[in-house]
């Protein structure tokens, strides 16, 4: 199902154009022209969670050359409404991606143990 939206100039906000942000994902994929509506990105290419394929470390751009690097970073929401795809993208808190990293820990040991692991 293809998806037409309508291309809109840049808004101007208090007499200065609107700025526009690039994102590059850790394996090379690129979201470009993306406008920012609070904490929401917003592109006029259709967007789905299948697209955030590395989120490892996300570089992302401004069109005044701004970079911002994020690592460990994880897609809270995509939703298309009706003047394009709105995603979110967040970094980890360092509590989660410990804890990620000992879940893993443990699961390889219960693999290499052949361990049964029960969820209570």
């Amino acid at each position: 199902m293809m998806t037409h939206l309508k291309i809109k100039k840049k808004r101007k906000v208090n007499d200065m154009e609107e700025l526009t942000y690039n994102i590059e994902l850790a394996s090379g994929k690129e979201f470009r022209n993306l406008r920012l509506n609070g904490n929401n990105y917003v592109s006029i290419e259709e967007v789905t969670e299948d697209d955030f394929d590395d989120l490892s470390e996300v570089t992302i751009t401004d069109s005044e050359g701004n970079v911002q690097v994020l690592h460990n970073v994880e897609l809270l929401q995509v939703q298309q409404y009706e003047d394009g795809f709105y995603f979110i993208l967040a970094e980890m808190p360092e509590a989660k991606v410990r804890a990620m990293a000992t879940e893993a820990q443990i699961m390889f040991t219960a693999i290499a143990t052949d361990t049964l692991i029960e969820e209570v």
